[in-house]
């Protein structure tokens, strides 16, 4: 006759358990991870008086800013799955003024170049 001690089976039990707990959980995050990094790229959507990327001044621009800073600006048509916020930028001179939904919600930046733009936009994650 076998004697099973009940606390070993019961600790054995409990050990299993966390154990599988544990590993639905890691799988959990790691896939969160992976939604995050795949977003991790803003891209910004605008509409307005734009000498630098529209031929005569006024058009719609997408820019897809990259994590190493980098950025690619084309004429395409994009859908955000997640946008984040609206915003409204006026470019005159070197100084930059930008109206956003998000905080800050005033901001004013200054640029190394000289250029003019109006342009109302959003921004999010494709």
């Amino acid at each position: 006759m076998v004697h099973l001690d009940i606390e070993k089976v019961t600790t054995m039990a409990i050990m299993r358990h966390l154990s599988l707990i544990l590993t639905v959980i890691g799988s959990r995050q790691y896939v969160t991870m992976g939604r995050h990094t795949q977003m991790a790229n803003k891209i910004f959507i605008e509409i307005g008086f734009d000498l630098d990327y529209n031929r005569f001044g006024f058009g719609k621009s997408l820019e897809i800013e990259h994590d190493d800073g980098t950025e690619d600006r084309m004429k395409k048509r994009l859908k955000l799955k997640q946008i984040e916020s609206h915003y409204v930028r006026i470019w005159l001179g070197k100084r930059v003024l930008v109206l956003d939904r998000q905080k800050p919600h005033l901001a004013v930046k200054k640029k190394t170049r000289n250029n003019f733009k109006v342009v109302v936009g959003k921004w999010g994650h494709q």
